[in-house]
């Protein structure tokens, strides 16, 4: 059996949208706990990672790469 794959139901535009949005209030410890979590959770979603990351690169006023 295949395990499910999370964009399909939970990670969502909407959701990574609402989780930048809430990480704006959260203290850097609590964000980069969270990053930690999703590494060793959902591995297979950076997305997840990716956002709380650029937080952490908006809070530090690092320069960010344009794609």
């Amino acid at each position: 059996m295949n395990p499910e794959d999370l964009r399909e139901f939970y990670i969502t535009s909407e959701f990574l949208t609402r989780l930048s949005r809430r990480a704006r209030y959260w203290s850097r410890d609590f964000i980069l706990e969270q990053m930690d979590h999703f590494r060793s959770r959902h591995p297979d979603y950076p997305e997840l990672i990716d956002v709380l990351q650029l937080e952490i690169d908006i809070r530090d006023k690092k320069e960010l790469q344009v794609d």
